[in-house]
């Protein structure tokens, strides 16, 4: 025990999280350290690090925390090499190639995910610009009101689907005649398929006069922070939130990313 607490102090001097320290690196030293004349598990717990090495490493990258560093690896692996018997150098070397592999993996996820959020902040005027296009459209699905617009909202999701480069783009008329919009964006049998579902009618203003802006105007709050309208939220924002991810997921995956199928309805 005073080994483990020694150690963690000493991994605390080296910026390593308390999560890392109690987790992952406390079963490193266990194995290699204190069981070190099990040697005909020793197999077995080579497996036991990894595994709870990749649970812990997952717990840091959900909660923000910063993937460790070489620096911090090597001096992890310093440190058991120092307390252990030469006889577990290989396995030592094994699991060191393993921390590092997971850290490589772990900074790469960061930086995809910087990336890919850069490309959403360039690419959101032409976004806003889509859903203003959507929400100028009165589609209300309601007996009373002209189901005309409805048509047009549906026509208007289709074009978007065809510049996506979405595939099998169609209607789905139902008995109602408002159009469900349907489109499909296919990578291989072999791959998951991800059904993404919004719907491009809305509800009725109601009473206007209570609106502080035009309901079927898409107006921009005076900040820039945001879209008011009819269905700036529920739900045109859903089928603009698909089309860039599409977007997305398509640039940065290509081939290996999932099937993609659309169902835009018009009677929600």
């Amino acid at each position: 025990n005073k080994f483990l607490v020694d150690l963690g102090e000493r991994a605390e001097m080296y910026a390593f999280g308390s999560i890392f320290v109690n987790g992952a690196y406390k079963v490193l030293i266990d194995i290699l350290c204190h069981k070190r004349n099990h040697r005909s598990k020793a197999g077995n717990m080579l497996q036991g690090i990894v595994a709870e090495f990749r649970i812990v490493m997952k717990d840091l990258s959900n909660k923000g925390k910063d993937p460790i560093t070489k620096v911090q690896i090597i001096f992890v692996i310093y440190t058991i090499k120092t307390h252990c018997q030469t006889s577990m150098v290989g396995y030592i070397h094994k699991i060191e190639n393993t921390l590092l592999f997971y850290s490589r993996q772990l900074k790469m996820g960061a930086i995809m995910e910087n990336k890919i959020k850069k490309i959403i902040h360039e690419n959101m005027p032409k976004y806003i610009k889509q859903l203003g296009d959507l929400v100028r459209i009165p589609s209300i699905s309601f007996d009373n009101f002209d189901q005309k617009f409805v048509l047009d909202s549906a026509e208007a999701v289709k074009k978007m689907f065809l510049e996506a480069g979405l595939t099998n783009v169609q209607f789905l008329i139902p008995p109602s005649g408002r159009p469900t919009v349907y489109g499909e964006s296919l990578t291989s049998p072999d791959k998951p398929t991800i059904l993404l579902y919004a719907h491009h009618d809305v509800q009725p203003p109601m009473r206007e006069a209570l609106w502080n802006t035009k309901p079927f105007e898409a107006t921009v709050s005076a900040d820039g922070e945001r879209l008011f309208g009819r269905g700036t939220a529920d739900d045109k924002a859903g089928i603009i939130t698909h089309l860039a991810a599409l977007e997305q997921v398509r640039a940065l995956k290509g081939n290996d990313g999932p099937n993609l199928k659309f169902i835009i309805e018009g009677e929600e």
